[in-house]
């Protein structure tokens, strides 16, 4: 049976190095790394995906590093962060003293109370910041369809339903996923302590700037300077080459 549709599930490129997840509808599921592939049926996806789950959670071995706790598009977005690990533990936190990232000034991010969430300002009626958000994890859904989903699923099963907890870092109050959890608990007048998973880092690593729109400026300048740099040292030997 030829496939109708390829279907990228997820890409990785490192370097010169690239790795591809393919769904081939009506054939198989193909693992792409640079030249070589690995042809698997869906079961026997289904069964390297247990295995690649069980293995993670081995080399971590860290308590309560479980991966039914996390959406595994964040463990993914945060894989780098994953070696400074020292503990994950379930604390209690206000709801009203969680964080967000936002879009700021000239779409610059900046650090704002749960309560100027793009995602609770959706649920209120306000959906212009929200459906401008590029998400990456809900395939064949739009943001005003995640938004009212995870709300409907909020108040008819209640938080965390299917151990899906509000994550944070460290001693920090930013969310670092769960934007949607947490706006749909204050939509529906939830109040005082919540249950959260802080993942603590080595050194309290991975923290986000109070100012995070300094840390942009700061490599754009950078970088600015070391084009600038780079152009001038051109101009400048070009310079000696002819003078000589």
């Amino acid at each position: 049976m030829s496939n109708p549709a390829v279907i990228l599930l997820s890409k990785n490129h490192k370097g010169k190095n690239k790795f591809h997840i393919e769904d081939n509808i009506g054939e198989s599921i193909h693992l792409h790394y640079d030249d070589f592939r690995i042809d698997l049926t869906t079961k026997e996806f289904l069964n390297f995906d247990a295995i690649i789950k069980k293995s993670l959670e081995e080399l971590i071995d860290i308590k309560n590093f479980e991966l039914k706790y996390f959406d595994l598009s964040f463990i993914k977005s945060i894989s780098e962060f994953l070696p400074d690990l020292e503990k994950v533990s379930f604390e209690n936190v206000d709801i009203s003293k969680l964080i967000i990232q936002r879009r700021g000034f000239l779409g610059l991010p900046v650090l704002s109370s749960i309560n100027q969430s793009r995602v609770l300002q959706a649920l209120k009626g306000d959906e212009v910041e929200n459906r401008s958000y590029d998400q990456i994890n809900r395939f064949n859904k739009t943001n005003e369809q995640r938004v009212n989903d995870v709300y409907q699923l909020i108040t008819d099963k209640g938080y965390p339903y299917d151990n899906q907890y509000i994550v944070l870092f460290n001693h920090q109050y930013v969310i670092r996923d769960g934007q949607h959890r947490a706006s749909s608990l204050i939509h529906s007048g939830v109040t005082g302590n919540i249950p959260v998973i802080k993942m603590y880092f080595k050194n309290d690593e991975h923290n986000i700037a109070k100012r995070p729109w300094l840390i942009l400026l700061y490599r754009a300048i950078a970088s600015l300077f070391i084009k600038l740099a780079g152009k001038a040292y051109r101009i400048l030997k070009r310079f000696i080459i002819i003078k000589n």
